[in-house]
C-alpha cells in the first residue's frame, strides 16, 4: 500500500508510518492538490508525497485510521475513493 512507506513519520519511525492513503476530501490542504498529498495512518500527518517539493514534508494533520474508522469513514487509497 504505499506511496510514502519509504519515509518515516516522526510520530513512530517503527510504526508503517506514512502507510499511502489520500487524505479524506475535507482535510485537502489549502494550496496543494490531492495528489501532492498522502497521510499517516497512525497519526493523521498529512505528507507531500514522492516526486513533489519537499517530498516529505508536513504540511498537514488530518484524521488517524482510528478516527476514520470510528467516524464510518473508508480509508481513500485511489483519488476515487
Amino acid at each position: 500500500m504505499g506511496m510514502l512507506t519509504a519515509m518515516e513519520c516522526p510520530c513512530d519511525p517503527s510504526a508503517a508510518g506514512p502507510g499511502g492513503s489520500y487524505p479524506q476530501r475535507d482535510e485537502i490542504v489549502p494550496g496543494y492538490t490531492e495528489d501532492e498529498l498522502t497521510k499517516c495512518w497512525n497519526c493523521g500527518a498529512i505528507f507531500l508525497t514522492f516526486g513533489h517539493k519537499d517530498q516529505g514534508k508536513i504540511v498537514g494533520k488530518g484524521r488517524t485510521f482510528e478516527e476514520e474508522r470510528s467516524q464510518g469513514l473508508k480509508m481513500r487509497v485511489t483519488p476515487n475513493d
